[in-house]
């Protein structure tokens, strides 16, 4: 699914957060009253990692998306632009899933 704009959005139980095509914030809709949270960490990035997302879906031989789970892909954070790596655990589960969901299919 490709968006016309090129905008991407990254999904979290925090909210949605929508960059650019190189993964600059553009902006954050929050899912109900969590902006101010201490927890809410969506708030505090800066710029997803979407060349490596894109290099790891190609590895995979997956296309790209406009749509990610925020797992999906590290994330540098406004302050120190310290880098938040994605998440292998989730990774290794979508892998896993998907091998699963593809057996399941007949041919």
């Amino acid at each position: 699914m490709t968006k016309e704009n090129n905008n991407l959005s990254f999904y979290s139980s925090w909210g949605v957060v929508t960059t650019d095509n190189d993964g600059y914030v553009l902006k954050v809709d929050y899912d109900g009253d969590v902006e101010n949270d201490p927890e809410n960490f969506i708030k505090d990035i800066k710029r997803f990692d979407v060349f490596e997302l894109r290099l790891y879906l190609s590895k995979l031989g997956f296309p790209n998306f406009s749509e990610y789970d925020i797992l999906d892909a590290g994330f540098w954070t406004t302050d120190n632009w310290d880098y938040e790596k994605p998440s292998l655990e989730w990774r290794e589960q979508i892998i896993e899933n998907v091998k699963r969901e593809s057996a399941l299919t007949p041919m």
